[in-house]
């Protein structure tokens, strides 16, 4: 093969692994995000029931 072939060969084979390697990353990214909306949305689940017990609390006369 010529160097002209193997610039070719060798371009080509770095343009895929570069592009394999973003759709991946953008997979994992993706995957992150939706961990963390999921772990938004259990804390604020967990801040909804604190607030409740607070205004419970509140409401109920002292012992």
């Amino acid at each position: 093969m010529t160097i002209e072939a193997w610039n070719i060969l060798l371009s080509s084979v770095i343009l895929v692994l570069t592009t394999a390697g973003g759709l991946w990353l953008k997979y994992v990214v993706d995957q992150q995000s939706k961990s963390k909306d999921t772990a938004i949305q259990a804390l604020e689940g967990v801040v909804k029931f604190k607030d409740a017990h607070i205004a419970l609390r509140v409401t109920l006369p002292l012992q």
